[in-house]
């Protein structure tokens, strides 16, 4: 078995285990600690231009980073997508 294929369930039981830490954030997160919305339409700065991006939905705790994927909007499909990170500060 080799280094990648070791480390694969490292990386699952790693991302169960945020996931399930989460949740618990979530639902522990007193008033004004979470922000729930949709961004839509939405625009990110890809590629030296503001471009059409599909909407977003964002379910964030205040001090807690997400990780999320921006995917340009386009009829014939997926053409570009790029990561990005947000915050809520409260």
């Amino acid at each position: 078995m080799c280094a990648g294929q070791q480390e694969a369930p490292e990386r699952l039981a790693e991302s169960a285990r945020q996931t399930a830490e989460m949740v618990v954030k979530r639902s522990n997160a007193a008033y004004c600690e979470r922000l729930q919305c949709v961004l839509q339409p939405a625009e990110a700065w890809l590629n030296h231009k503001w471009r059409a991006i599909e909407p977003q939905a964002l379910d964030l705790v205040s001090g807690i980073e997400l990780l999320l994927v921006l995917r340009l909007s386009s009829q014939g499909g997926v053409r570009y997508s790029s990561k990005a990170y947000v915050r809520f500060n409260g």
